[in-house]
């Protein structure tokens, strides 16, 4: 049984339930069949018989009475209608006693028919036959106008004949309702036999067929329930669970191939373990080339931001020159206007205070301008290096409240001075629209300043590249542009060099990406301006281009 198939089993089981309720159903239909025949003997055998019988016995009462009345009738009229009453009684009579008799002298009911019965219809027929005759004789006495003997005889011998009829047939009746009696309760009594065993045999089959379906449910759910713990088992980690399972069913067939997939896991996990084993030290690999990566990438953004500042360097040299020529007229005026001094204290040394004190006083103002300026262009000079200090430092400064349009004009000037030193001859219009309104922003002004200069420096280096290729009469423009909006500052970057081509201009951004030849660019200047811009200040970087003709950078910084 166990080898069997599950769709065998469940055949099996089905088939026993269906047999045993085919068996019950069976009986019932017997025993059913069985009160239906005792109960067709009482309807169609034993009430035909009462009523045969009693029928007879009314309609023998009925002849009786009628005879009567014809004896005592005078009236001839009346006469024929009561004879021709009688003639039909008579005839109804008869008919009641063959049925009656053909009903009693059936030999399949012979088991009905009992010795009182026949001797009861014994005395009946010939009761029945002597009043018959003796009514003949009283009808012939009638007719022979003898109507008192005729009544004597018919009150008299006949009545004592028709009263042992009466008692023949009554005993009749009353054997027949007795035998109906006994059909009733024979027929009660096999109903009442058939609903116990019915009911018995219900039960049986109730529990048999629970016994039938327990043993189905063991033979099928034992194993699953096996099979559901150790697949438990084999989720929570354990992959040495095994099922040890003969049976040929479709369960025993899924037990081995858990068993096969528990092994395919687990030399699956092993295999996973070494893989991992092996990432791990690729890992650890990684990391360490990461490093080196991490390294050589902050070298070389600490050598872009020395080429960055190696290209400002005649720049540089050209702002600070301004300050310097500036503080030194200054300090020989300086010495002159001293000089003056001690002349005209040395020549009127004995002149009274009033009259020299103008000439003395216009000095000393001549000298504390003097001054001033000295000191106004050093700081200038000392706001440049700091700037270029700042400029080549590894680290970001801290944010602080800059004035973005004076940082664009330091750096556009910077960018161009410094350009101009290394491209002799190069000239370019530089068109500034910067809004008064953008004031002070809080940004990283060296991170900033990287990203004009990036931008700049670019800008310059389109606008020489397309001199070179272009007439004399072409005229490099470069334009730069600050507006001042609700939420935020945009900056606009325009040149008129030769633009991005459509094919590379979603990969200005990328490190290391850089249309310049060899050893003229490293292409990060704009992947580091994008990442000050984006990251450092969350704003935003754009380009747009037109091949040959523009390029426009936007820029917009947080207010």
């Amino acid at each position: 049984m166990r080898n069997l198939p599950l769709g065998a089993k469940q055949g099996i089981g089905f088939g026993l339930i269906l047999l045993l309720m085919a068996g019950m159903t069976g009986f019932a239909i017997q025993r059913l069949q069985e009160l239906r025949g005792e109960l067709d003997q009482v309807n169609n055998y034993w009430m035909q018989r009462v009523i045969a019988i009693s029928s007879l016995n009314l309609n023998a009462a009925s002849l009786r009475n009628m005879q009567l009345q014809q004896v005592l009738t005078q009236n001839d009229d009346s006469q024929a209608a009561l004879t021709e009453h009688i003639l039909d009684m008579v005839m109804a009579t008869e008919d009641d006693h063959d049925r009656y008799f053909q009903l009693k002298s059936d030999t399949s009911r012979t088991r009905f028919y009992s010795e009182e019965e026949e001797a009861a219809y014994s005395n009946f027929n010939s009761s029945w036959e002597e009043y018959q005759e003796l009514t003949i004789t009283a009808f012939s006495l009638q007719q022979e106008d003898a109507t008192n003997m005729a009544l004597g005889l018919l009150t008299g011998e006949a009545a004592r004949t028709f009263e042992r009829v009466e008692s023949s047939v009554q005993q009749l009746v009353e054997l027949n309702t007795e035998g109906a009696a006994e059909a009733v309760a024979r027929a009660e009594e096999t109903f009442a036999s058939t609903r116990t065993i019915t009911h018995t045999l219900f039960a049986i089959t109730i529990l048999l067929s629970i016994i039938i379906a327990y043993v189905l449910v063991q033979l099928i759910v034992d194993p699953v329930r096996q099979l559901k713990i150790a697949a438990e088992r084999v989720a929570k980690g354990n992959l040495n669970v095994r099922l040890d399972m003969t049976n040929r069913d479709e369960i025993g067939s899924l037990a081995r191939s858990f068993n096969r997939m528990t092994d395919s896991l687990r030399d699956a996990k092993i295999q996973t373990e070494q893989q991992q084993a092996r990432i791990e030290q690729k890992n650890q690999e990684l990391e360490a080339a990461l490093e080196r990566l991490q390294e050589t990438q902050q070298q070389l953004l600490l050598k872009e931001k020395m080429a960055s500042l190696g290209q400002l360097t005649a720049g540089i040299a050209h702002e600070i020159k301004n300050p310097l020529n500036f503080i030194n007229n200054f300090s020989q005026l300086s010495v002159e206007v001293a000089d003056e001094l001690v002349e005209e204290l040395r020549l009127h040394p004995n002149a009274p205070v009033h009259e020299v004190m103008p000439l003395i006083q216009e000095l000393i103002d001549d000298l504390k301008t003097s001054n001033t300026k000295i000191a106004t262009h050093g700081k200038r000079a000392d706001r440049i290096v700091k700037g270029m200090l700042q400029h080549s430092r590894g680290s970001a400064s801290d944010f602080q409240k800059t004035d973005l349009n004076a940082l664009l004009e330091e750096y556009i000037n910077l960018a161009y001075h410094g350009m101009r030193a290394t491209q002799h001859g190069f000239h370019a219009e530089i068109l500034r629209t910067l809004d008064p309104k953008v004031g002070n922003l809080r940004l990283v002004p060296q991170e900033m300043g990287r990203v004009f200069i990036n931008l700049f420096q670019n800008a310059f280096y389109a606008l020489i590249k397309r001199s070179q290729a272009e007439s004399p009469d072409f005229r490099p423009t470069l334009t730069v542009a600050t507006e001042r909006h609700p939420s935020h500052v945009l900056i606009t970057v325009t040149d008129n060099g030769g633009g991005i081509p459509e094919s590379i201009r979603d990969r200005i951004f990328e490190p290391f990406f850089t249309t310049k030849p060899t050893g003229e660019g490293t292409g990060l200047g704009l992947s580091l301006s994008y990442d000050i811009v984006v990251q450092g200040h969350r704003g935003t970087i754009t380009v747009d281009s037109e091949e040959g003709e523009t390029t426009t950078f936007w820029l917009t910084l947080p207010v």
